[in-house]
């Protein structure tokens, strides 16, 4: 008769309910844990780690008030993409924003490579020109080390600050120097700078109260047949380290009397982190006075149906739009089983506190070496 050995006999599997259940960690003892090993942990609550805490309204309340949404205006301390057609406002909408900076008494910095710039267009749009820095660099890398230098030259507690850069698509790289049209091999080079570049970048705008702007250019893609056939030079680091993009379509211009005295422009927000996105609207911009707000704003009304289509430019009607905007809808959610849910909301609006891992120490809080190796890429 064959005996079968207890030691072989499959064991029975314990109940789940019977499991013994490690107890969870509060946050404290894990923050003293995380400080112990890497010193880079502190606790955070949302609304000093999540809050947008800053903007610049651009004085365009179509785009204020209905494109930018909760926010506002144009988010301090993040950077941001103006793209599109040629001649659909780019430059424009970038001193409309060094104007709105200095209206509050921030500073204001334009890097021109094109060498297009009639600098007297911007007082058309409220930039003082006295006031205005103005750089003008030969190379994609001296730009990038412009940047970097203003941004160290703007002293604590001034702000908010704008440096706008127009345009990445007009700017050669150094490598680009001397060497015949057509033989510069610049594939992923310049993607491959702004890679190294603007994560640096970045950091030193939180301390230093500034937003920065990329005006660019489109491009076609070659041999795409479906889907979206342009794309924007710089690589894929502008587009991810974007907090908010801008693209931007020529419409019809606006004529009196026979004479082409303006044009009108699409602007649509293709990507936010600060607000909702993918909201437009139809801006119409003047020559000689710049933008006019009351039939942006009329447009805008008639496109959401606020007002009728055959309603008129008076103050009793943009007050009424401007009203209707103010209570539409803001982007507010609840942590509902591990997933954000926008359509429910918290009666209470003290959140609880959130673990955060954050740097021990900001090498750009206080003064910042210039003397290191400049911006470049291998040649």
């Amino acid at each position: 008769m064959m005996t079968r050995s207890l030691s072989k006999v499959p064991r029975r599997k314990k109940d789940i309910s019977e499991a013994r259940t490690e107890p969870v960690l509060p946050v404290d003892r894990i923050l003293d844990r995380l400080q112990k090993t890497a010193a880079c942990a502190k606790r955070a609550s949302w609304g000093s780690a999540c809050e947008l805490r800053e903007v610049i309204p651009t004085g365009i309340e179509a785009l204020d008030s209905y494109v930018f949404g909760s926010c506002g205006g144009i988010p301090v301390a993040r950077i941001g993409e103006i793209f599109g057609d040629e001649g659909s406002c780019k430059t424009s909408l970038g001193f409309q924003i060094l104007g709105a900076t200095q209206r509050l008494g921030g500073v204001a910095a334009f890097i021109e490579t094109e060498r297009t710039l009639i600098a007297e267009r911007g007082i058309v749009f409220g930039v003082s020109l006295e006031d205005l820095i103005l750089s003008e660099p030969a190379t994609t890398e001296d730009v990038l080390d412009a940047i970097r230098d203003i941004l160290a030259a703007i002293p604590k507690g001034i702000g908010p600050n704008a440096i706008v850069w127009d345009s990445i698509a007009a700017t050669e790289l150094a490598g680009q120097s001397g060497k015949a049209f057509g033989k510069s091999s610049i594939v992923g080079k310049k993607g491959k700078l702004f890679s190294d570049a603007l994560p640096i970048l970045s950091r030193m705008l939180a301390g230093r109260r500034t937003a920065l702007v990329f005006i660019n250019q489109i491009r076609d893609k070659i041999g795409v047949m479906f889907g979206d056939k342009s794309t924007t030079p710089g690589g894929h680091a502008p587009k991810f380290h974007s907090s908010w993009r801008f693209q931007l379509w020529r419409g019809a211009n606006v004529k009196q009397g026979g004479a082409v005295v303006g044009l009108t422009s699409t602007i649509k927000l293709v990507k936010s982190k600060v607000c909702l996105p993918f909201r437009k609207a139809r801006i119409r911009l003047l020559f000689d006075s710049g933008w006019d707000n009351a039939h942006s704003l009329l447009v805008l009304g008639r496109e959401l149906k606020i007002v009728s289509s055959d309603a008129e430019a008076s103050p009793e009607t943009l007050d009424v739009i401007r009203a209707a905007l103010r209570d539409l809808p803001k982007p507010t959610g609840k942590i509902i089983d591990g997933a954000v849910r926008g359509e429910e909301t918290s009666p209470d609006p003290v959140r609880e506190p959130v673990l955060a891992l954050v740097p021990a120490a900001d090498p750009y809080d206080g003064d910042v070496d210039l003397s290191g190796t400049p911006f470049a890429i291998d040649s």
